[in-house]
């Protein structure tokens, strides 16, 4: 569908948007989870525990080759889409077990490529906001120094609030999201 396709989109977005193996799981284009670790079957765990009631139905981008491991745990939970640079072979046996879910393999990115959106009237178009300043060369404001643990904590942070719609909130470690907060309409 059309929801799924731009869902996949900003899934494979924010997943890219780090050089380390990277999970995002999205739900309606904004991440329910997003995780850092050393493989993507490390990096899935992490990354579903910030928000596992909303991943349900939701998508997952990864910015490595999937392998059998790593779809042996996205199976667990409902998902619509998984979206990756490749799948191995075990991956796909995996995969093939769930009716209607769909693989997209994706090659990299022109990061500087124009987003256009559809608009009454007419469209817009933007360069997209691709990212963190080096952490060493923010200017601290308050008393306390962070620490280099701290800083990469916030720079993690930073890139995972770049697609959240809204007065954006991410509450992070220096891997992993805890909660993921978008603009809500007051009760």
């Amino acid at each position: 569908s059309y929801t799924n396709l731009l869902d996949a989109d900003a899934a494979w977005r924010m997943a890219t948007a780090f050089d380390e193996p990277c999970v995002a799981i999205i739900k309606h284009t904004n991440p329910t989870g997003i995780a850092l670790a050393d493989g993507l079957a490390q990096a899935y765990p992490a990354a579903l525990a910030g928000d596992p009631v909303s991943a349900y139905g939701g998508l997952v981008g990864c910015n490595r080759p999937v392998d059998g491991a790593t779809a042996e745990q996205i199976i667990e939970v409902f998902t619509e889409v998984v979206v990756a640079p490749s799948f191995t072979d075990e991956a796909r046996e995996v995969f093939a077990r769930r009716k209607n879910l769909r693989l997209l393999e994706v090659s990299a990115h022109d990061d500087g490529e124009l987003q256009v959106s559809g608009v009454t009237g007419g469209l817009l178009v933007q360069q997209p906001d691709l990212g963190v300043d080096d952490a060493s060369t923010w200017q601290v404001v308050t008393r306390v120094e962070p620490s280099d643990e701290q800083r990469r904590a916030l720079a993690f942070a930073w890139q995972a609030c770049r697609p959240v719609k809204s007065n954006a909130i991410v509450l992070a470690s220096q891997q992993a999201a805890g909660g993921v907060g978008a603009g809500q309409m007051s009760p």
